[in-house]
């Protein structure tokens, strides 16, 4: 990439960007609970709401995104599968279980955070390094995680290089919607105008 970008990066830690928050609840039978999963595109989600009676574990987590705006999120056992993302302020008060860590980050561009963990040098760096094999399956836990190193550039650059794959990650999705959009208006030609679709 050429431009503004100086490419100073340092070795850091992702622990002095996140760090692990936890509101522990006891889930009560007769009460409503939201629940979320998380999409190996990074994706998180509202999955379902549940009674307190239907959920397996008892002691869960809250999610805090008044107190935490910038709340991130994995599964220990799908994180190498592209399972880690930000929780979108709507699913502020659902639950979580102690194998999906709750993670406030701060002093670091949500944006370039996004693009870095699709990176090759992350993988290798916190993925492949630290993924511990247990009896079942693979699982990476937070204090690994959080212990791992990677390259981060200083925050003014975090945000220029977040907004770059920002603005290319909507270009792609308009470019990925306009054969549907124009195979619906040649099937709908005779449509009146205000009943169509327009980019």
């Amino acid at each position: 990439m050429r431009g503004p970008f100086t490419f100073a990066w340092e070795q850091r830690k992702l622990g002095e960007f996140f760090e692990k928050y936890q509101n522990t609840v006891y889930l009560q039978d007769e009460e409503e609970y939201r629940q979320i999963s998380i999409r190996n595109t990074g994706v998180v989600e509202y999955r379902c709401t549940n009674k307190g009676k239907n959920i397996g574990r008892k002691r869960q987590y809250l999610i805090d995104t008044d107190t935490h705006p910038v709340t991130l999120t994995f599964t220990r056992q799908t994180v190498y599968e592209g399972g880690i993302g930000f929780v979108p302020k709507e699913l502020n008060g659902a639950i979580v279980t102690e194998n999906m860590p709750l993670l406030e980050m701060t002093n670091a561009s949500q944006d370039f955070m996004k693009a870095l963990f699709n990176t090759s040098g992350y993988y290798k760096s916190v993925i492949n390094d630290d993924t511990l094999i247990g009896s079942a399956q693979k699982a990476l836990h937070e204090k690994q995680w959080l212990d791992s190193y990677v390259c981060i550039p200083v925050l003014d650059e975090q945000k220029q290089i977040g907004s770059f794959f920002q603005q290319l990650e909507h270009l792609i999705t308009l470019h990925q919607r306009k054969p549907f959009l124009m195979k619906w208006r040649t099937s709908d030609a005779n449509r009146n105008q205000t009943n169509r679709l327009v980019l």
